[in-house]
């Protein structure tokens, strides 16, 4: 009584039930509201933002600049002095050059120069233009091929999002059979219960018989018990994948999988190609330094305007200018910009070649383990049909007395144990087809809609 009592509360639902999803439909949340997902896509985003900064180094740079300036103090600049006093010295030099020379320079004298108080209004207009500079040249094309790589790289996020969701959703679904074959064999217990405690009455039987059933019910109901709490965890890990706030299930219980797209090749798996482009953004990305020795040819051009024309009495003033700026030595950045990029493009390789062993390993792997699976079904498949045979038989013997109870308790054990096998090889068979296809370079987002 405690144990069934014990059973009901570990086995009490908490809650609304977890909302059901269908095995396209995980995909469809997947594409549409996974927080990792969408990661991926801001790192595009971020991508965008860069090709643009890149194009920006060819546009012209325009600045407007505008001053007042306020003087209110009176001041005055004598200039016969500074003119008598370079006369006087010019004299005196020839004199000593020339003795007795006649020569002396004298300046007409004027009145001394008084600045009033002003208000002073200025505007500067001022442009710069990049004609040629081999970074800026190269720029928008090495963020281009990062833009491509970052694309990829949600090709490939998205891909293995789908191969996690694919997994969970056929190994709850796997679970589910467990739980439906711990149900069979606790009803089945239950059934014996009923027929043991009747021969008991009758006298044709011991309470060892129904002691046993009820050992095999509360075995069966443990094992269901284990099942729904590992589903309970996988419902939640699906629910986190999804993006939803709370554990997913799945609908139905089949342990057949829907007809996958088919792969083409491991070269195809859009990991490989997200590294691929990768190396290449990062190959690219020496040009940037290796070329800095070319010059650099530039345009300036400004244009102020002043509210009163100064001693030049001109109220506009405009000027252009044309810089090439020859580097002949940049204190060794370039060098060593140059030695990062190759060597983050070195880095980038080894990754590409890394993640080409690891997908060729991956698919040999994968069609091991399908080849495995497929036969372990077959096998699993014989042997439940088997123990279904024999407990046939042992309840036609007990019936016609050749037979024990006790027999027939152990064909109901080997039966679910049987049932419980069959069902674990055809979960592991869902999983090494999933495992293949993704192998092989199979993609689930074809099962989707175009985006």
């Amino acid at each position: 009584m405690f144990i069934a009592l014990t059973l009901s509360l570990l086995s009490a639902p908490e809650g609304a039930p977890p909302r059901s999803l269908g095995f396209v439909e995980v995909l469809q949340e997947i594409r549409g509201h996974s927080k990792i997902l969408e990661q991926a896509r801001a790192g595009v985003e971020i991508a965008d933002g860069e090709v643009q900064k890149a194009w920006t180094s060819w546009q012209p740079n325009v600045q407007a600049i505008g001053s007042l300036t306020l003087n209110s103090v009176e001041a005055t600049f004598d200039f016969n002095a500074i003119l008598n006093g370079l006369a006087a010295g010019l004299n005196a030099e020839v004199q000593e050059i020339l003795p007795g020379s006649t020569f002396n320079l004298q300046f007409p004298q004027s009145e001394p120069t008084v600045i009033q108080p002003y208000v002073q209004l200025a505007g500067v207009l001022s442009a710069s233009q990049t004609l040629f500079n081999i970074t800026v040249l190269r720029a928008p094309g090495v963020a281009k091929r990062a833009r491509a790589a970052a694309l990829a790289q949600v090709d490939a996020a998205e891909d293995q999002l789908f191969f996690q969701g694919a997994t969970l959703f056929a190994t709850i679904a796997g679970l589910k059979g467990l739980e439906a074959a711990a149900e069979r064999a606790a009803k089945v217990a239950e059934q014996r219960i009923v027929e043991a405690k009747v021969q008991v009455e009758a006298g044709t039987s011991t309470n060892l018989v129904v002691t046993r059933a009820e050992t095999d019910k509360v075995s069966a109901e443990s094992q269901r018990i284990a099942v729904a709490a590992q589903m309970r965890k996988l419902k939640a890990g699906l629910g986190l994948l999804v993006g939803a706030e709370g554990p997913i299930d799945v609908k139905g219980d089949s342990t057949e999988m829907p007809a996958l797209p088919a792969g083409q090749d491991y070269r195809s798996r859009t990991a490989i190609r997200a590294k691929q482009l990768s190396y290449e953004a990062a190959d690219a990305a020496v040009g940037l330094s290796n070329l800095n020795w070319l010059p650099t040819l530039a345009a300036e051009g400004q244009m102020r305007w002043l509210n009163f024309g100064g001693f030049a009495d001109n109220n506009f003033l405009a000027t252009a200018t044309l810089n090439l700026v020859v580097p002949i030595y940049d204190q060794g950045v370039r060098y060593a910009d140059t030695r990062i990029a190759e060597g983050r493009a070195r880095a980038a390789q080894l990754a590409l070649e890394q993640q080409e062993l690891e997908a060729i390993s991956f698919l040999e792997e994968a069609r091991a383990d399908l080849d495995s699976a497929e036969a372990e079904v077959t096998q699993a498949e014989a042997q439940l049909k088997l123990a279904n045979e024999s407990v046939a038989q042992a309840e036609t013997l007990v019936r016609n007395g050749l037979a024990t109870n006790l027999d027939l308790s152990d064909a109901d054990s080997r039966r679910y144990a049987a049932d419980q096998n069959a069902a674990q090889k055809k979960l592991a068979r869902n999983l090494a087809l999933l495992r293949l296809h993704y192998a092989s370079g199979g993609r689930l987002g074809e099962l989707l809609e175009p985006r």
